[in-house]
């Protein structure tokens, strides 16, 4: 039988259902299969079109696919489940999105820029669609999978339909976001002004454009299906009504962070939720100014995307930033659980009315997980529900008998917080994860480096006790009212004058250019130098040498 990863987060059991653990340490140049540049391809096959060298032996494509290929039979041997087949980018995945009949799910990825399509009822690929520009972001105009348009990095917006690429439209801004409203066809682009571009898709024109007071540009955009209220989001938060078309309410964040996503609740219209740039999610009534919910995901990543989940077992917030997912209860507003993917999150897509979690990942294999506890799997994959409920039956296997739990504090202490966002740490909850035999080697070292310091503080101590004990007091504190000793304090006879200083002690007299020179004491010394003096004296001691060997031998 068919296996599943599980993982346990808050004693709730997450399964991996698609994508192969590549890893954080996969870099993009790698993946193609081949590090040789292209300017450094044979000659022969210069010139030629994409298309005729696709697939052809010794290229990068055929290595890459042999490479997919390898990969896939590596996992799909060992009885793992992919769910989606074909899942997969050249590189990595950018942005994802599932169409609203729940038929389709849709997703950007690089290299080079592709849009792919994905059938859920049939479980793999439709079609993909090559770009001309990396895709920032893209939205589904249709119930269906037929038509959707995606904001290129250059400035265009590319619109498709079933045959092909329909039209190219150039915004005249660097964009970051789009929106939706259907009930007016405005197609809402938003970038570094603090203007918001509307395209009227039944007019084909250019609307007027609504004017923010978010001065730093607007990073997000999101709308209500339910009262059509659309909310705009940069260092703060704007809504705007499309009735009026004008601002009626404002929301400030506490502390003016940047507000990197928002999201409002689509089936009751009153729960608002913003994530910001420092990794805080803050969840809101519509009806209030003060956040009801403030949660920080713990990696300082700014959140990705923000996705209200309500079924018949729970009602929850899932968070995505960089490196994990959250999954928060709004009624107790405790964690529930959570997933960290091998890579770094591009972005997430929750399958409506589910537990499956599709994340757009920085490597080629998409990963998809599924949490029984957020609900239950869609018809079309319905064999999940017994697969999972059979593995529950098992002994829940322990993950971490080789790994100590550790706080940042804790790390400081011995030295491995600058490991801190490498594969060495493991990140749960307020603290880390780290292999034991990591954590002991770094224990060792540590109390090698307190014991010498204390041997160097015992030391210095030592020293500095010596160095006293060589002090010489100057008066006798004990003889200071003694009469006996009266007339040699105050007399006259014993006072100390002032001590000539030795003119020739180079310490005492200062500077160099003090010194008396040697020839100028001649009248001292009489005619002979001073080093005619010195010769002297050495002939005197050499003579008395000799008479005492003399004396010794007679």
């Amino acid at each position: 039988m068919a296996s599943l990863q599980v993982s346990f987060w808050n004693n709730v059991r997450v399964y991996r259902v698609g994508g192969h653990p590549t890893g954080p340490g996969t870099h993009r140049a790698d993946i193609t299969g081949s590090r040789t540049p292209h300017s450094h391809a044979k000659s022969y096959t210069q010139g030629l079109p994409s298309w005729w060298l696709s697939g052809q032996p010794g290229t990068d494509k055929d290595k890459a696919r042999k490479s997919r290929r390898k990969r896939k039979k590596a996992y799909l041997d060992d009885g793992t489940v992919e769910l989606l087949q074909d899942f997969t980018f050249p590189v990595a995945g950018l942005r994802m999105r599932g169409t609203a009949d729940g038929e389709h799910i849709y997703a950007t990825g690089i290299h080079k820029p592709v849009v792919r399509c994905w059938d859920v009822r049939d479980m793999a690929l439709k079609f993909e669609r090559h770009q001309d520009s990396e895709n920032v972001d893209f939205m589904i105009l249709t119930q269906d999978w037929t038509k959707f348009v995606g904001l290129q990095m250059d400035g265009r917006l590319e619109f498709h339909n079933q045959g092909g690429i329909y039209h190219n439209v150039h915004v005249p801004i660097q964009g970051r976001a789009l929106a939706y409203h259907s009930q007016s066809c405005d197609l809402m682009t938003v970038g570094r002004s603090n203007l918001v571009y509307r395209l009227n898709l039944n007019r084909g024109q250019f609307m007027a454009p609504y004017e923010t007071d978010l001065t730093e540009g607007i990073n997000a955009a999101a709308v209500c299906s339910l009262h059509q209220l659309m909310a705009f989001c940069g260092d703060g938060v704007e809504f705007y009504d499309p009735r009026v078309r004008k601002r009626v309410a404002v929301l400030s964040i506490d502390g003016e962070e940047s507000v990197s996503t928002c999201s409002f609740e689509q089936q009751d219209g009153l729960s608002f939720a913003v994530g910001t740039e420092s990794g805080k999610t803050l969840l809101y009534d519509v009806r209030g100014s003060k956040p009801v919910m403030t949660k920080d995901l713990g990696n300082d990543e700014p959140i990705q995307r923000l996705t209200f989940v309500k079924s018949s077992f729970v009602k929850a917030l899932v968070c995505a930033d960089k490196r994990a997912v959250r999954i928060y209860d709004l009624q107790s507003q405790d964690l529930h659980t959570g997933v960290e993917p091998p890579s770094p999150i591009n972005d997430m897509y929750v399958y409506p009315n589910s537990g499956l979690i599709f994340l757009a990942c920085e490597q080629p294999e998409q990963q998809t997980y599924y949490a029984p506890s957020l609900g239950a799997a869609p018809s079309w994959c319905a064999y999940l529900d017994s697969m999972t409920e059979e593995l529950e039956e098992a002994p829940r296997p322990a993950f971490y008998d080789n790994y100590k739990f550790m706080t940042l504090e804790a790390l400081k202490e011995i030295g491995l917080d600058e490991y801190v966002g490498t594969s060495l740490l493991r990140p749960y909850m307020h603290g880390y994860f780290i292999d034991i035999r990591l954590y002991r080697q770094a224990q060792s070292r540590s109390r090698l480096e307190q014991q010498e310091e204390k041997r160097k503080e015992h030391l210095q101590q030592r020293l500095d006790q010596e160095a006293q004990s060589r002090v010489v007091k100057s008066t006798d504190q004990k003889n200071a009212h003694d009469e006996r000793f009266k007339a040699v304090d105050e007399g006259e006879d014993f006072a100390l004058g002032d001590v000539p200083m030795n003119e020739y002690d180079e310490e005492a007299a200062g500077d160099e250019n003090d010194l008396v020179p040697v020839g100028e004491h001649d009248d001292m010394m009489g005619t002979e130098s001073f080093a005619e003096i010195l010769m002297k004296q050495a002939d005197a001691g050499k003579g008395k040498k000799g008479r005492g060997k003399r004396r010794k031998a007679r």
